[in-house]
């Protein structure tokens, strides 16, 4: 990961009850987060998304990837529904993104804190862990091999369906 200097790890937006697909809400939701992503990235130059396949997450990466026009990866890997499966994301992460500046990842459940928690553990820094609602996440900045956490993505969903 020595070419990345943002990544972005973010929850699948609202969902039905199949958590197949995106909800009305869910959707409108997604649009809102990927502007938000459009804005913290400095251009959408070198960016991959990487997606579960999960159906919500993918629906969620599908809306982010086409405000930003980057490669979309699925990552099966990124299936993990436990915050403890951090590590091993963080490993199938590494392996898709050599060479991109920007990284945007969509998991579906808790993932994210996982990611988050994994990627502080390798740099002896620990957070507790945090309930990543839906359509909320983390931005992490990378330089001379540090992460930093630099902003926490809140949750944009506020109707009900």
């Amino acid at each position: 990961m020595k070419d990345l200097q943002i990544l972005v790890a973010v929850r699948h937006c609202q969902s039905d009850p199949t958590g197949k697909t995106l909800t009305l809400a869910g959707t409108a939701q997604a649009h809102v987060l990927a502007g938000v992503i459009t804005d913290i990235l400095p251009d959408s130059n070198n960016t991959v998304v990487l997606t579960s396949p999960a159906g919500r997450a993918e629906a969620t990466a599908l809306i982010i990837n086409q405000k930003l026009g980057a490669r979309m990866i699925i990552v099966k890997a990124l299936q993990g529904d436990e915050y403890t499966d951090g590590e091993n994301m963080v490993v199938a992460i590494k392996e898709k993104v050599q060479g991109y500046k920007h990284v945007i990842v969509v998991t579906h459940l808790d993932a994210p804190s996982g990611i988050m928690n994994a990627l502080s553990v390798d740099r002896d820094t620990n957070f507790e862990h945090r309930k990543t609602e839906p359509g909320a996440g983390f931005v992490f900045r990378t330089a001379d091999g540090s992460i930093d956490v630099i902003r926490v993505i809140t949750n944009y969903f506020s109707g009900k369906d």
